[in-house]
């Protein structure tokens, strides 16, 4: 039996997800620790692993410029001149907070999120193994040079011209180049562009399957995919909201970061008032939903609900193609329309579009009545469904939590020196 601390990522799209190995491991013998703040207390002891309290650094992480719209910067260098040292100055902070109680703790390896990079940091100083659970797509050096048009729509929504490469460079270089001068600068050595904007380490374990993730061919071994862990529905909820058997259900929601787009919702309201779609809309903590006007008969508007509870009754999704969403949606075979909001949501909302499961929506200003002709085309085509299927099922065989246990401790039999 050896010793592990997780280190989260503290919000729930990433503390949830990786519960289920949390069990998986405890249930192979595994003694977890596990670090993330109180509103995740009660959900980390269920599983019985050793719950420890980052403290009060929800407001650390939030402030920091990485959840941030990259929209809003002209290039990629600028984008990574505000980014790594923002990762490594949070990074350092939780590090300085938690550290006495890691040595304390003395674990054989650490198991840590994607955005979590203060797991690196602690891996270097306790001399440990460290492994990265990534919760959604990866990403890779190879992804970037086979693909500068792709890479740089998916990843920084701009075109291939904001980053100027010479002819014997590629764009992996020349961005892994930039990012360690800026983290050397700020008393890091050996970080790069993967870790600015996707995490990894040695030996990662992917939430996503091989058929979703782009590019599948060019990761190695040290990458695993076990598939999206999706929540688990309630038998019954109290949420007011009952199908009519002649109406399809569209469900619209863009998440709990990026969720105070109040003209966004607005034009939801326009493009969908009396038309025969029933609409659940989730408008999230920050929006006062006094603040819509006048909410259409159609439409029941909440500042959340309980989704996966929902999602079997669902026709159509209108997301920000944050992965949980994304993933509780193909479980339920519901077919997608995508408006990304930030950070990893252009990349799913691309693959969606590649896979054939939904429409990636790019443009930000799209009419209400463009919005309309966009979701009725995605519900009527029977295609997007039958796509959705397909996905599902590379979710389910992927290998979930068991897979991702066995992958980690036999990556750990061998790098762990008896």
């Amino acid at each position: 039996m050896s010793k592990v601390i997780f280190l989260s990522y503290p919000f729930y799209s990433h503390v949830i997800p990786s519960l289920a190995l949390v069990r998986e491991l405890l249930e192979r013998g595994e003694e977890v620790i596990y670090y993330s703040v109180e509103a995740y207390k009660d959900a980390v002891e269920e599983t019985g692993a050793v719950f420890r309290d980052y403290g009060d650094i929800i407001g650390l992480l939030e402030a920091a410029t990485d959840q941030i719209n990259y929209a809003g910067y002209p290039t990629p260098v600028d984008i990574l001149y505000s980014l790594v040292p923002s990762k490594i100055l949070k990074s350092k902070k939780v590090v300085q907070r938690i550290v006495n109680r890691v040595l304390a703790d003395n674990p054989d390896y650490i198991v840590r999120d994607c955005e979590a990079y203060w797991g690196r940091l602690l891996g270097n100083i306790l001399d440990v193994p460290v492994v990265c659970y990534i919760t959604t797509v990866a990403l890779n050096n190879r992804m970037m040079d086979i693909n500068k048009e792709g890479f740089m729509e998916s990843v920084f929504s701009m075109s291939a011209d904001s980053l100027p490469v010479a002819e014997k460079e590629s764009v992996s270089q020349v961005l892994d180049h930039i990012a360690a001068g800026i983290a050397k600068e700020q008393g890091v050595e050996g970080y790069t562009v993967l870790d600015a904007l996707a995490g990894g380490d040695e030996f990662n374990i992917v939430y996503t399957s091989r058929e979703f993730q782009p590019y599948a061919e060019t990761f190695g071994d040290n990458y695993v995919f076990i598939g999206p862990s999706v929540r688990a529905s309630k038998e019954k909820t109290d949420f007011p909201f009952q199908k009519e058997a002649d109406r399809p259900v569209l469900l619209i929601a863009f998440g709990n970061i990026f969720n105070n787009t109040l003209e966004l919702y607005k034009r939801c309201m326009e493009a969908f008032r009396d038309t025969g779609f029933s609409v659940i809309m989730s408008v999230g903590k920050k929006v006062d939903i006094s603040l819509l006007g006048d909410v259409p008969a159609n439409f029941v508007v909440a500042n959340q609900v309980p989704q996966v509870e929902l999602m079997s009754q669902v026709d159509v999704f209108l997301s920000h193609g944050g992965y949980n969403s994304l993933s509780e949606a193909i479980d339920n075979h519901v077919p997608l329309v995508l408006f990304p909001q930030g950070a990893d949501q252009v990349a799913t909302s691309s693959r969606i579009e590649e896979t054939g499961a939904g429409v990636y929506v790019r443009n930000q200003e799209i009419s209400p009545v463009e919005l309309l002709e966009t979701v009725e085309g995605v519900y009527k085509n029977s295609e997007y469904r039958r796509n959705c299927e397909k996905l599902a099922d590379s979710f389910r065989l992927s290998g979930g939590a068991k897979l991702g246990a066995d992958a980690i401790l036999a990556f750990i039999s061998e790098a762990i020196v008896v």
